[in-house]
Parts: structure tokens; C-alpha cells; sequence
């Protein structure tokens, strides 16, 4: 038998049946102790209330995003009239302590099983976007396991920038804090390379738990590190951002799914362009006015140092002809390299970073960016002769990590001498 199933989106209260009206008062519930949703053959039945709080349709402290919560003590169950359930998905925003009767809930936020009804107990509050119940065959559902900067893309094509979907990230990790452990059961961790809640180019898996979900009791438990490769499983992520915090996250209650090992999970592929062909992609973005636009990918441009910002430390103008005047890209803040010698004018350079469109109103800048850890590192101190630079038939070519220049037939190395 094909599987069927039925939503119950509690982000959606005016769409739930029977329709709920909300609370216009941020961080306050409407008790839904005691009522029975349906939706075809399914229905999920609230116990009546225990202790002050019981279930409510809660409006968030944002007073415009809802979400079910119930509180400890109380229960729902899930029933089918027509074929047993075979599988109950939940977003959670924080799973709590929801315990089924029979069963488990496995660290995607599933239980599966073969039941005409199951119920669900509650030792601790949980919070909940929503139950996607199934019944006949249990579905197969397909998780994608995405890089950092693939999840940030998804993220920012979303309505709000807030996406519901099980998904796997990735990544490095580059900041991690376990205080939460002693009071909540869960670590804080930063996927990229800096820890920092303004860094654009990194996501906070925020309130993780251990494998399946389940509380860390002791910091000896987190069998991973900074620097480490890991995979973070969440059903809901967002752009969040306030007065003291900017970042992308994976969603409280998100959890552990495998700790790969050190370093970055897979070698990274960055593409080397010129300083034109750099612009061409930043100038492509679109940019908000006083706003910065910025790949979501990572480029390394080889060009050359014509000049130094006269005011500003570490900001270069790069170009493609080691005579231009002024170059039309600025390596704006890249620190050095690990072994790069000190940048100076004339000198041949590798940047890898994100490529940055500036509307400033009246003018644009283009920039590979420090801000979001751009690297430069000196190639050769000495431009090539322009004899070479000008030729436009000259492709750059790397050979066993060296820089050369192929003209026609003749390959130059870096100093301009034909070999």
C-alpha cells in the first residue's frame, strides 16, 4: 500500500482544524488542552490540561511566528481510522521531553512503527513546527548532506531567510562551547572557520544534542574538537538576526548525526580567475544601498599589486597589467598567509576569499574581502616583465605548485626568462 499523510502545521494556526486563533501578545499561548485536530483520517487528540500550562498554540517572542508547545505532565495521542500509522515526522524547535508509549523518536525527529494509534508523553516542555503523520508504507525520505556554504545558499533562498527541511551540514568545526551542558543537556557549535555570532560564512548548530537526540549529561561525552570534521542533522534552520546577533543557524534541538574526523570533510575546489573576470562575477550582485552583496562560494584571483590604500592598513588594488595606475579590485583586509612574505607593490599575489559588490550610492566597490577571511599570499616580489603581462594570447599555468606563462609555443617562468 502507497503511504498517505497528513500535515499538522502548528506554524500555521488559522490553517489547522479545527482553525486556531492566536495570541497577539508576544511570548503567551492559547490552551489547546483538551481539543482534537484532524485532518482525513488522522487526528491528534490533546489530553485534558495538567498543571497550569497543559498544550498551547504559542506566539513566539517575535509575536508574528507561532509553534505548539506542551508542557510537562501532559500527552497527545495520533490515531488513524483508515490504514496504521507507519511513521510520525516532527520539527522540532526544541524536542524536549517527548517520550512515546512505544517506540522511540530517532535523532531526524522520527518515530515509525505499525499502530492504529500511539501516544506521547511529556516529561519535559517541548516545542514543535510541525507533525507530518504517515500511514500505509513508510516512506524512504531522502536526507541531502550539504557543505556550509551550500546550507547558507538554501538558507538565504528561503521566505524569511527560515527553512523547514531535514537536512545534514558538513563542516569544520571552528568554535564549540559546552556550558550549556549542566543545565540544558547541549553544546553550542560553529561550523567554519571562525567562532563568531557576526560571521556570515559560518552557522551556529545551536543547542545540540548527542546521536538521536539525546542530552549530553558530561563534557567528556562531546567526542569531538575544534578543528574537527562533523555532521550536524536539523529539521529547521534560519537567518536569525537582533540587535547583538547576525548569524545562520540550525534550529535548538538539532543533533549529532557523525563525527567524521579531522580537517575539512573534502578537498575544496576553488576556482583561480583574473581580476576582470572577478569583476564581472561581483558586479553581478545585487546590493541593497550602504549594503554588501558577496559570493557564497570562495575564489582565488592571481593578480598584481599596483597600489596601497594611503590611510587603510592591508587594503591593496589589485589588477590584471602590473602598470595600471590603479587596479579596480581591492583586497580589502586579507591577512597573510601562513609563509607569505610581506606584500609590496609590483608583486604578484594569490587572494582567496569572497568576492564583495559595495553599493555605496553614488559608487561601487569591488572587493575580495578579509572580513570574511580572506587569505592573500605573495607569489613572485617581482612583476613579470610587460613584454609578457601584455601579450594577450599568455595563459597562466601551474606546474608542480610553480607559477609560469605560456606564450604560443615558449613557457616563461615567473621571472619572464623563456625555458
Amino acid at each position: 500500500m502507497n503511504a498517505a499523510e497528513a500535515v499538522f502545521d502548528f506554524t500555521n494556526p488559522a490553517g489547522l482544524n479545527p482553525a486556531v486563533t492566536p495570541s497577539t501578545t508576544k511570548s503567551t499561548g492559547v490552551i489547546i488542552s483538551g481539543t482534537t485536530f484532524t485532518s482525513g483520517d488522522i487526528s491528534i487528540a490533546f489530553g485534558e490540561k495538567v498543571g497550569s500550562n497543559g498544550a498551547k498554540e504559542f506566539t513566539n517572542a517575535d509575536a508574528k511566528t507561532y509553534e505548539l508547545r506542551v508542557y510537562n505532565g501532559n500527552a497527545f495521542t495520533v490515531s488513524s481510522t483508515g490504514a496504521n500509522i507507519s511513521k510520525i515526522q516532527f520539527a522540532f524547535t526544541d524536542k524536549g521531553g517527548i517520550a512515546p508509549a512505544t517506540g522511540e523518536i530517532d535523532g531526524t525527529g522520527a518515530w515509525t512503527g505499525d499502530a492504529a494509534s500511539i501516544t506521547f508523553n511529556f516529561t519535559a516542555t517541548s516545542k514543535i513546527k510541525t507533525i507530518t503523520v504517515y500511514t500505509g508504507e513508510a516512506p524512504v525520505v531522502k536526507i541531502d548532506t550539504l557543505n556550509v556554504a551550500e546550507m547558507i545558499a538554501l538558507i538565504d533562498a528561503a521566505p524569511g531567510k527560515k527553512l523547514s527541511k531535514q537536512v545534514c551540514v558538513i563542516g569544520r568545526v571552528g568554535g564549540l562551547s559546552t556550558s550549556g551542558i549542566v543545565t540544558y543537556g547541549n553544546v553550542n557549535v560553529w561550523l567554519g572557520d571562525i567562532r563568531s555570532e557576526y560571521a556570515k560564512d559560518t552557522i551556529e548548530a545551536y543547542g545540540m544534542l548527542n546521536y538521536n537526540g539525546v542530552k549530553y549529561t558530561d563534557a567528556e561525552e562531546v567526542q569531538f574538537g575544534m578543528g574537527d570534521t562533523i555532521v550536524v542533522y536539523s529539521g529547521s534552520w534560519e537567518y536569525f538576526s537582533d540587535d547583538k546577533n547576525q548569524q545562520y543557524e540550525a534550529s535548538k534541538g538539532c543533533s549529532l548525526a557523525k563525527v567524521v574526523g579531522p580537517g575539512h570533510p573534502k578537498p575544496i575546489v576553488i576556482e583561480e580567475i583574473t581580476v576582470e573576470e572577478a569583476i564581472a562575477i561581483a558586479s553581478a550582485l545585487s546590493p541593497a544601498e550602504k549594503e554588501s552583496a558577496k559570493t557564497t562560494v570562495k575564489y582565488d584571483v592571481r593578480a598584481y599589486v599596483v597600489g596601497a590604500h594611503a590611510s587603510k592598513e592591508n587594503v591593496w588594488f589589485l589588477s590584471d597589467d602590473p602598470e595600471a595606475g590603479r587596479g579596480d579590485l581591492q583586497a580589502y583586509q586579507c591577512t597573510l598567509a601562513d609563509g607569505s612574505a610581506p606584500v609590496e607593490i609590483g608583486a604578484y599575489v594569490s587572494v582567496i576569499g569572497y568576492l564583495e559588490n559595495y553599493n555605496g550610492g553614488t559608487y561601487n566597490s569591488y572587493e575580495i574581502s578579509g572580513k570574511n577571511g580572506g587569505k592573500i599570499a605573495v607569489i613572485t616580489e617581482t612583476a613579470l616583465p610587460t613584454v609578457i603581462a601584455e601579450k594577450v594570447s599568455c595563459k597562466k599555468m601551474m606546474i608542480n605548485g610553480q607559477m609560469y606563462i605560456k606564450n604560443g609555443k615558449k613557457l616563461y617562468n615567473v621571472l619572464g626568462q623563456a625555458l
